[in-house]
């Protein structure tokens, strides 16, 4: 009869013939097996949230201009303007919500889906983040308006 080196040595073994030693040592792995993929996975999700909040966190604030001359793009950024008077279009049923941002030398085109914000008037100092598609359309996300001189101390 032939012995392996454990036979040999007296070590117990497992009906299959695999030292016992091998086989607890595989079962501990199977029991840390689902921690170490939650692990993962949480790993994973976090690395996800932020790279996906950074690059919005990051954004350039451009001018009308500058954007203009950047030209179209799927990053995001963020231009500053003042609102065009009479080009405010609110649809209510759809939730689109549409303006023109201007400065000196253009203006952009500006579609955003989502409520209308109570002090978006015409002349309005806005700041609208999303991106910018080409031929002076550009789809926000995000409306920030500057507060009207109505609150500021006299």
């Amino acid at each position: 009869m032939i012995f392996t080196d454990n036979q040999a040595k007296g070590a117990s073994t497992v009906g299959s013939g695999t030292p016992l030693r091998l086989t607890v040592h595989r079962a501990r792995w199977r029991r840390r097996l689902p921690y170490l993929a939650g692990g993962v996975v949480i790993f994973v999700v976090v690395g996800w949230l932020l790279y996906t909040n950074i690059e919005s966190a990051t954004a350039p604030y451009l001018t009308v201009t500058e954007l203009l001359a950047e030209g179209p793009s799927d990053r995001i950024v963020r231009v500053r303007g003042p609102v065009v008077g009479k080009t405010v279009a609110w649809n209510a049923e759809e939730l689109l919500l549409q303006f023109d941002l201007a400065d000196d030398s253009g203006s952009i085109k500006v579609d955003y889906h989502g409520t209308r914000p109570d002090l978006l008037e015409d002349g309005i100092e806005a700041v609208v983040e999303g991106r910018y598609r080409g031929e002076g359309q550009f789809e926000a996300t995000a409306i920030l308006l500057k507060c009207p001189s109505r609150y500021e101390a006299k």
